[in-house]
């Protein structure tokens, strides 16, 4: 990939530009994208992927999306500091510390929950 990943810039051999146009295309396939959210947990960057795969909250979100003017507001606007900081240093700890367990994770958490919201 080039820093100008889709030719805007221009300059790039045709082989290179059309390498990362075939990259593209593929990422944003519907069923490809839907795969790989599916697998991610997050939600595809398209509204027209099968949902089959999706969690709840996943398809949710793009029947939500779906509505016009449908907007959300951004997490880290409408949560707390103190509970999002913390939220965010337990994960880091746990995707760091391989001695870490899912109970260490939930055991942090209703820590920093019960410190944050007394």
């Amino acid at each position: 990939m080039t820093v100008d990943a889709f030719g805007i810039l221009g300059g790039q051999p045709d082989d290179v530009l059309k390498a990362e146009l075939d990259f593209a295309g593929t990422v944003v396939d519907p069923k490809i994208n839907a795969e790989f959210a599916s697998i991610k947990g997050s939600s595809p960057v398209r509204l027209d992927v099968p949902t089959d795969k999706l969690d709840a909250c996943n398809q949710l979100v793009l029947d939500s999306l779906k509505k016009p003017g449908f907007s959300v507001q951004n997490p880290f606007n409408i949560s707390d500091t103190d509970w999002l900081n913390s939220v965010w240093n337990t994960m880091y700890t746990f995707q760091g510390d391989p001695d870490m367990t899912v109970d260490d994770v939930i055991g942090d958490f209703r820590s920093e929950y019960a410190a944050v919201f007394p």
